[in-house]
């Protein structure tokens, strides 16, 4: 079995139909009206997608599958262990990798440097199924690169890293869509996986709700650590990064790949590091 010829072929697949699934389903009964033409989001989304993958495949040479082959026989790995059951091998490697993401994402608010680079995916606005590949590169590379470190010292078995893989593109694309699901399906789903209801909170422009939610796909790490939010802290949701948002509007594609760099004060970040780190809601 050619498991790296299969594994490009499923991401593939799961994130082009995961994708037009969710577009199609918020072009029918959006939650919210876009500010910006979705033409002109989606434009840019697409190159910054384009640049990361390019990036990350230039630098880092490899793939969570294509390390987790080659490492499948080193010694003295975690999980590389005969007497560990292959249905816990699995089990503990989609769940130590969904919690790796849950851990980077929580480092990405509580650091400066780090948050004026994941700053530029909350500065969307709008919400929408595009909003899932709005990241800045250098976020693309460090998550990624945790992530392949994750698999070295963990040596899991290749088919549940892919597994792994692809439930966290389908998810992160389905937590992004403007869409909600019914009462009662909300209620139960979030007990289980990551919502587009749940995760819009964490898009709120208030330090109080993007200090929440920080879970990739499964909500049991916020509710383990204590950053779990049902409802917003105030009435209403709204989205982005105010001027990082209207400065995009004339900088477009530039404007965001070198607003991390720019001078500017850190008030937002300098709040959402004390709100974590005081446990403040």
């Amino acid at each position: 079995m050619n498991l790296p010829r299969i594994a490009n072929l499923a991401y593939w697949a799961v994130f082009v139909t995961v994708f037009l699934l969710a577009a199609i389903g918020e072009s029918q009964r959006p939650v919210t009206a876009l500010k910006i033409p979705a033409e002109k989001r989606w434009t840019v989304h697409g190159i910054l997608f384009i640049i990361s993958v390019a990036l990350t495949g230039l630098i880092l040479r490899t793939t969570p599958v294509l390390l987790a082959i080659s490492v499948s026989g080193r010694e003295h790995a975690l999980l590389n262990r005969a007497w560990i059951p292959l249905a816990a091998q699995w089990l503990i490697a989609i769940l130590v990798l969904d919690f790796t993401r849950y851990a980077a994402h929580r480092t990405m608010h509580s650091v400066n440097f780090l948050w004026r680079i994941h700053e530029i995916h909350h500065s969307d606005r709008d919400y929408d199924v595009s909003t899932a590949v709005r990241f800045h590169p250098i976020e693309v590379l460090l998550t990624e690169g945790v992530t392949l470190g994750v698999i070295w010292l963990l040596a899991p078995p290749p088919a549940s890293v892919l597994a792994a893989v692809l439930l966290s593109i389908a998810e992160n694309v389905l937590a992004h869509a403007n869409i909600s699901l019914p009462a009662r399906m909300e209620a139960f789903v979030r007990r289980l996986l990551i919502t587009p209801d749940s995760h819009r909170l964490h898009h709120s422009c208030d330090s109080r709700d993007y200090n929440r939610n920080f879970g990739q796909t499964f909500p049991w790490w916020d509710q383990m650590f204590g950053t779990w939010a049902v409802k917003p802290a105030g009435s209403t949701i709204q989205t982005g990064v105010p001027a990082i948002a209207t400065a995009e509007m004339s900088g477009g594609l530039p404007h965001l790949l070198l607003e991390p760099f720019r001078s500017r004060p850190d008030v937002a970040t300098s709040d959402a590091a004390t709100s974590i780190a005081t446990g403040r809601k």
